[in-house]
């Protein structure tokens, strides 16, 4: 099966230890029958095809280290590190070291603050009082108005012009 070798060829350009890899994987298929290979591992070999045709795709840097990661784990069955912090507490100490994270964070807390503020002004205004009315109003779903209420961001363009049509109110008076 050379399709491993093709697709690999970057790769292997780029990283000595995936491109060995590769080739034992090369010659292992090659010498299995089709009809002996699990589907499991069959699948692997999918994976990995695709993977090698995503890289060579693939122009930022960071994905393709990413790639190269995954690749590694799936081939060379070196598993990646998991994270040994929760989201919140890399959060937590990625502003404390770095203040302009931490100002960046608040004025981004900040600004949901005032349009859930201005959102339920405006919502009160247009005489809607629960979330499925809003939700009738603009051809939303329950929840993605829940979403939009519990503040844990400010809604995307499509969304907010659906919000700002229902409510009888301009774009810019959401925000």
């Amino acid at each position: 099966m050379e399709i491993l070798e093709i697709v690999g060829e970057s790769i292997a350009a780029n990283d000595a230890e995936l491109g060995r890899a590769l080739r034992r994987v090369e010659e292992t298929v090659k010498a299995q029958k089709a009809k002996d290979t699990s589907a499991d591992e069959k699948q692997r070999i999918r994976d990995i095809i695709a993977l090698c045709f995503e890289y060579d795709r693939e122009e930022d840097k960071d994905e393709r280290r990413n790639i190269e990661e995954t690749l590694r784990e799936l081939i060379i069955n070196a598993a990646m590190a998991l994270p040994t912090k929760t989201l919140s507490q890399w959060d937590e100490e990625h502003a404390q070291s770095h203040p302009r994270y931490a100002e960046l964070r608040e004025r981004d807390r900040q600004r949901r603050k005032q349009f859930i503020k201005k959102y339920a002004s405006l919502k009160a205004k247009a005489g809607f009082q629960t979330q499925a009315e809003v939700a009738n109003a603009t051809g939303l779903h329950r929840t993605q108005i829940s979403a939009v209420e519990s503040g844990k961001h400010i809604p995307q363009h499509k969304t907010l012009q659906k919000l700002a049509k229902a409510l009888g109110v301009d774009i810019a008076d959401l925000l």
